[in-house]
C-alpha cells in the first residue's frame, strides 16, 4: 500500500514543480519507474504463492531473469480440446503456467499449483490464431517432444502486450546466439 502512496507523491511532486517552469526530466523519470514498481512488486507476490516448481528439473528460478508479466489466461494443449484457466508466469528465460486453488480460509489469498513451463530458447511464437484474441506457443526442447499451447484472453490490449514482450524476448534470444556463433557477423549487424 505504500508504493502506490509513494507513486502518488511523486505525481504530485512532479505536478507542482512544472509550475515553476523548471526542468523536470529527472522527476518524469521517477514517475516513470514509480508506474511499474508497483506493478512489478504485485507480479512477484503472486508468484511467491506458486507450488510445486521443482528447481531440480526446471533450474533455479532466480536464473530465470524478471518476471515481465502475469495474467490469467485460458490455455489450450495440442494434445488435448479442453481448456484451463491458468495463472501464467512470464520470465525473461521461461513461461510458468499453473492452476489458481482458492483457499479455504476465506481471508486467505490463492495459491498457485505448478502445471508446466516452457524454455524461451526452445519457443516459437505464432500470434495468427482463430480466436483473435488468442496466440500460440510451440516449445521445441532438445531431445524432447514439440507441444503446443494456445493461450486466449478476453482482452486484446494483453495480448498484444505479451505477443510484444514475447517477440522482444525471442529477438534477444536470437541475437545473442547469433552473438555467440558468429561474433563477426554479430558486430556488424549492431554497428548500423
Amino acid at each position: 500500500q505504500r508504493i502506490t502512496k509513494y507513486q502518488l507523491l511523486v505525481k504530485d511532486y512532479l505536478k507542482q514543480t512544472r509550475k515553476l517552469d523548471v526542468d523536470c526530466t529527472k522527476l518524469e523519470r521517477a514517475v516513470e519507474i514509480m508506474e511499474v514498481v508497483p506493478k512489478r512488486a504485485n507480479d512477484m507476490m503472486s508468484f511467491g504463492r506458486l507450488q510445486g516448481y521443482d528447481e531440480t528439473i526446471h533450474g533455479r528460478i532466480t536464473g530465470q531473469g524478471y518476471l515481465l508479466n502475469q495474467n490469467i489466461f485460458n490455455v489450450q494443449l495440442d494434445s488435448s480440446n479442453k481448456w484451463m484457466e491458468w495463472r501464467v508466469f512470464l520470465f525473461e528465460q521461461m513461461i510458468i503456467f499453473s492452476e489458481e486453488v482458492a483457499s479455504k480460509n476465506k481471508f486467505r489469498l490463492p495459491i498457485f499449483i505448478f502445471r508446466k513451463c516452457l524454455k524461451v530458447n526452445a519457443m516459437q511464437l505464432d500470434d495468427k490464431c482463430k480466436e483473435s484474441t488468442a496466440f500460440q506457443l510451440t516449445h521445441r526442447p532438445k531431445g524432447g517432444d514439440t507441444e503446443k499451447l494456445i493461450l486466449m484472453t478476453s482482452d486484446d490490449s494483453i495480448r498484444q502486450e505479451w505477443i510484444s514482450c514475447i517477440q522482444r524476448m525471442l529477438k534477444e534470444q536470437r541475437d545473442w546466439a547469433l552473438g555467440f556463433s558468429n561474433p563477426i557477423a554479430f558486430q556488424g549487424k549492431n554497428k548500423h
